[in-house]
């Protein structure tokens, strides 16, 4: 009897580490930019850009409804970016806050 008690304790502490361990997970967010400022009214947030112009820009998409995304700590994850407005494209990608080299492009 007692082997058999030690094998379903065992069991039970595996069972937890196996439910941990998830899939990767992959979300779409797009970045929508006007060349205009924001009207105030519509979702977008006014940014300056390098050329001294006012555009305006709107995340939809990902896990929250500003194009926020969410994952649980040690799930493997791939965030896909898409521009949404004419004649823009992507200078380069850069994460400032990442102390641990998690993130890459």
């Amino acid at each position: 009897m007692r082997n058999i008690n030690i094998l379903l304790y065992a069991l039970v502490a595996l069972v937890p580490l196996c439910a941990v361990a998830q899939a990767p997970q992959s979300h779409s967010v797009t970045l929508a930019i006007h060349a205009t400022a924001s009207t105030g009214s519509d979702d977008y947030t006014d940014s300056t850009g390098s050329d001294g112009n006012v555009y305006s820009y709107r995340y939809t998409g990902g896990t929250g409804a500003g194009g926020d995304v969410t994952f649980h700590v040690g799930t493997p994850a791939t965030v896909v970016v898409h521009l949404s407005g004419h004649d823009y494209d992507f200078d380069g990608v850069t994460f400032p806050i990442d102390p641990n080299h998690q993130l890459s492009r």
